[in-house]
């Protein structure tokens, strides 16, 4: 688990996640120049995400954000096999203001480099292409910019292109990269795909912001306004999966108390 340079935790959180296997590092700082760092206050660390890039001592990475919770065994993603032969990042597609766009970065396995961590760190510096990008997603996905054709996007999704269509960044799948706002937006979608998911990304509300429950979703699940706005209004909008959070929080304790 790399941690922000600068950045600190509490001595009893490192216990708990070094009770539940996790090796600590740091990441470093990327840094860009002031006039490029993003307005919104929870992006403007954004460009240390890159650095996953550069990490190229391994045949693969999977970066993860601290809102996005493994539930299922990801042995078979690990293997590195979905970047073979030679795709960049593998990435799902992202349910973006009522279309497929863009693919999501809060979950995506990549095939690090040097040279490549050295090219993208050299288009932040290239005045002629850097701007102020609102977060690290559309960053990454303006330097890759395989999923930002929507018709093709539906496509993928559908199975009706293949490998073929991919460009350099390869397709994750559903399952690595569940997001939660699909959970009210595209019920339905979200229904049908929940029993393969390994990956829950809480793209609504965080797990720590849902309502504390435990053991499973609630009985019957609840139903969410489909629109966004209405949905924020909602208490526990899109959190009928919240208790896994809770749960895993549950486990790190008990462990981080047997250490």
């Amino acid at each position: 688990l790399l941690i922000r340079d600068g950045f600190t935790i509490p001595d009893d959180k490192i216990q708990m996640l070094e009770a539940v296997g996790w090796t600590l590092g740091k990441a470093p700082k990327v840094e860009v120049d002031e006039k490029y760092i993003p307005r919104y206050e929870r992006y403007k660390t954004l460009y240390t995400k890159i650095s996953v890039i550069g990490l190229a001592e391994y045949d693969c990475v999977l970066l993860l954000d601290a809102d996005a919770l493994t539930v299922g065994n990801i042995d078979d993603l690990m293997s590195c096999q979905v970047l073979e032969p030679n795709y960049r990042v593998a990435g799902t597609l992202d349910y973006y203001h009522g279309q497929w766009y863009h693919f999501n970065t809060g979950s995506a396995l990549w095939r690090p480099s040097s040279q490549e961590m050295n090219r993208v760190y050299g288009m932040t510096k290239d005045n002629g292409w850097m701007r102020r990008f609102e977060s690290d997603q559309i960053f990454t996905n303006t330097v890759y910019p395989d999923r930002t054709n929507r018709t093709l996007n539906a496509m993928i999704l559908s199975r009706e292109v293949g490998t073929e269509a991919w460009g350099q960044v390869a397709d994750l799948g559903w399952q690595y990269n569940a997001q939660t706002h699909v959970e009210n937006q595209l019920s339905d979608y979200w229904e049908e795909h929940l029993k393969e998911v390994k990956i829950i990304h809480f793209t609504h509300a965080k797990g720590w912001q849902c309502p504390e429950r435990h053991g499973g979703p609630p009985e019957p699940k609840q139903t969410f306004p489909r629109h966004p706005e209405p949905c924020k209004k909602t208490p526990g909008c899109a959190c009928n999966e919240g208790y896994r959070w809770y749960d895993y929080l549950d486990t790190a304790r008990e462990r981080a108390k047997k250490q």
